[in-house]
């Protein structure tokens, strides 16, 4: 293999590796951000939806003390779902697991691991993935009133996941281009770097054959030069 194929194929995979790590680990960062961000929302939503929730029994209970608790909680969560632009499912539980208000019919909920155990005032999330999409998880046990209940919050994040499917076809057509286009430069630039080694090795075959006379002119301050 002459030197020029070695220092162009050498060059061209070395170019190629850093590109993918470099549009990879971009690509990445930028998909953890959205992730991050999208929980950290969901969160404060669950959060503001249990605060609420809280105030409108307060409320409720303090005009008309002869509701029951689970009508409250249900036209409460209902009016929220149909005041919100977001689109979640909920599902309110007592601690006996008796479902009082549910928009969903996500029922492996409950058997979601990462979400068992839960403390009071704090709140678990868990992100998994089925056949039609990417699920975020949230649950919590939140005081509504004088008593606990199991709040757990459900929203579809497909299109996070969706769009870093986007950003990487749209990475691989743009490294196809930049792979051309640098694979066509480099070419000539190999041969344009070995030519000063090709008129040497022309110059020392003219000598081996009895032509002492053949001079070549020095053009370059470099290695090649002082050769």
């Amino acid at each position: 293999m002459k030197l020029w194929m070695k220092i162009y194929i050498l060059a061209f995979v070395a170019f190629v590796l850093t590109f993918n790590i470099a549009g990879i680990a971009i690509i990445e960062k930028i998909h953890n951000d959205s992730v991050t961000k999208e929980v950290e929302r969901s969160l404060n939503e669950h959060k503001g939806f249990s605060y609420i929730m809280d105030f409108a029994y307060s409320k409720s209970a303090h005009t008309n003390k002869s509701e029951s608790a689970d009508k409250i909680i249900k036209e409460s969560a209902g009016a929220y779902l149909n005041q919100s632009n977001t689109n979640i499912d909920i599902q309110i539980s007592d601690m006996n697991e008796r479902i009082i208000f549910s928009n969903t019919d996500l029922m492996f909920m409950d058997r979601e691991q990462g979400l068992l155990d839960l403390e009071g005032g704090k709140r678990k999330y868990i992100i998994r993935e089925y056949s039609h999409g990417h699920i975020l998880f949230i649950a919590g046990i939140e005081t509504i009133g004088s008593e606990n209940y199991k709040i757990q919050y459900t929203s579809d994040i497909s299109h996070i996941y969706d769009e870093r499917d986007k950003q990487y076809m749209f990475f691989l057509k743009f490294q196809a281009n930049i792979c051309l286009v640098f694979g066509t430069l480099l070419y000539f630039a190999s041969k344009i770097l070995i030519r000063p080694i090709d008129k040497i090795i022309q110059s020392t075959q003219s000598i081996a054959k009895g032509n002492y006379d053949i001079r070549l002119p020095i053009n370059s301050k470099d290695e090649l030069g002082l050769l």
